[in-house]
């Protein structure tokens, strides 16, 4: 799908409002090294009017892509210009999750075949490419991050010569000062405008004069131009049958009441529900659960709103296979009974340090807990699937992102626990069955 489409959209949204400068974060790998390698392409296309800085990225191979390693821009201020020096980084938590989509590609702060950070790599070399835009004339120090929370905290403390950290990546909302380094992320989805005013004093320290963050609402009035952009794009979603489905853009279902990513009893249990009887109408041997983590939700689901199936790809519209199409893709596979229960707690505790590794599964799947049980001793008991005990056996199914990451649990264990895919005859094997993409799984179950 990618290929036949001459836009770009978010490039072009960028360009339109003038963007000085953009980094990368782990979503331009969803398509896989060739998917990146595409964007890069169509942004070249584009005339890479807004700069791409990516200061920890390593390639391959010396091709030439739309990126810089750091920049200097003069921008304008209210008592005359300023040389601005901009970095870019991918912090070690978007090297860590982009990492199954990434082959070749790799950045400086993550180890992709031991799955740690390498932060004395990245803050060295940040601190190196500081150093020169100081001595080439840069005024103020921007490091545009892809990350957040402790990451952007931890870069403020120690890397060389920063004035301003612009961080992203966690979906929160914030400012700090860290270090006298002045840090901001403005949410997600584009919900708020950060915006902060800085005065250079005569120590040539910069001082904070205000920081506040803009919420964009219906209020705004519509950019003209833009608004016949959204227009062009629209009528080329129209003519793409995504899903093979007559009705995507028109059949509308509305739900009775809401459903979020709070806890595993909401958005989890219907979105796993609709995508494992829907994967199962395919095939004979039927799957007993389907899982996935919270992190690959999206966004919620509102009671009383007519969702289109348009609409309701939002829900999981990360990742691509075969020929562009959208989604991760669903592949089935058998654990034993005691690889699944350590499974489940396995992510119910690594969602303690990250919250985006909670667990959620079809409600087919039921187990107690204990709030003072031992972790991998009895904290979780009585697993079931249907009300029954597990099978020796359990035929599950998850995307093949997730996939993709079963060894990290080896690796965090230190080796005590290991989670084997295996056939039906319980034989160890490298990959699981592939079936579509769980997102058309998903639409096909909701839409009943």
């Amino acid at each position: 799908m990618q290929a036949q489409l001459p836009i770009f959209p978010e490039y072009e949204f960028f360009s339109n409002l003038k963007f000085d400068a953009i980094t990368l974060g782990n979503h331009e790998f969803d398509g896989k090294d060739d998917g990146f390698l595409l964007l890069m392409k169509k942004a070249s296309q584009l005339g890479a009017g807004v700069p791409i800085v990516s200061t920890n990225l390593i390639l391959p191979d010396k091709r030439k892509l739309p990126i810089v390693k750091s920049l200097i821009k003069d921008l304008k201020g209210p008592k005359g210009s300023v040389r601005v020096g901009l970095l870019g980084a991918l912090g070690p938590d978007g090297c860590a999750v982009s990492q199954a989509n990434r082959e070749g590609i790799t950045f400086v702060g993550h180890d992709d075949s031991s799955r740690k950070a390498k932060w004395d790599d990245l803050i060295n070399l940040l601190s190196q490419e500081s150093n020169k835009l100081r001595e080439k004339g840069a005024e103020l120090i921007v490091l545009l991050l892809h990350g957040g929370g402790e990451e952007d905290e931890r870069l403020a403390k120690e890397v060389e010569g920063l004035d301003v950290i612009i961080a992203g990546h966690t979906h929160e909302s914030y400012f700090k000062e860290v270090g006298g380094v002045y840090v901001a992320q403005a949410g997600s989805y584009g919900r708020f405008l950060g915006e902060m005013t800085l005065l250079k004093g005569s120590n040539d320290k910069w001082k904070l004069l205000g920081q506040k963050r803009l919420p964009i609402t219906s209020t705004i009035p519509k950019d003209d131009d833009l608004e016949k952009r959204l227009n062009t794009y629209d009528k080329f979603l129209s003519k793409l049958d995504i899903f093979h489905d007559e009705n995507f853009r028109k059949e509308k279902v509305v739900f009775q009441r809401d459903f979020f990513k709070d806890d595993q009893g909401s958005l989890g249990k219907i979105v796993t529900d609709n995508i494992l009887s829907s994967l199962n109408e395919g095939i004979s041997n039927k799957v007993d659960l389907y899982l996935s983590v919270r992190g690959l939700l999206r966004v919620p689901l509102y009671a009383k709103l007519p969702y289109t199936k348009e609409l309701l790809f939002n829900v999981l519209p990360l990742g691509f296979h075969e020929g562009g199409r959208p989604g991760y893709r669903s592949t089935s596979f058998y654990v034993t009974k005691k690889e699944l229960e350590n499974l489940i707690e396995f992510l119910y505790l690594y969602s303690k340090f990250k919250p985006k590794s909670y667990p959620v599964h079809s409600r087919d799947l039921s187990y107690d807990k204990k709030s003072w049980g031992v972790p991998f001793l009895n904290r979780y008991s009585n697993f079931k699937i249907k009300g029954k005990p597990l099978p020796k056996l359990v035929h599950v199914a998850t995307n093949t992102f997730l996939f993709s990451y079963l060894d990290l649990i080896s690796k965090k264990t230190f080796g005590l626990i290991e989670i084997r895919p295996r056939n039906e005859k319980g034989e160890v094997v490298s990959q699981g069955k592939l079936h579509d993409s769980e997102i058309s799984f998903f639409l096909k179950g909701t839409l009943r």
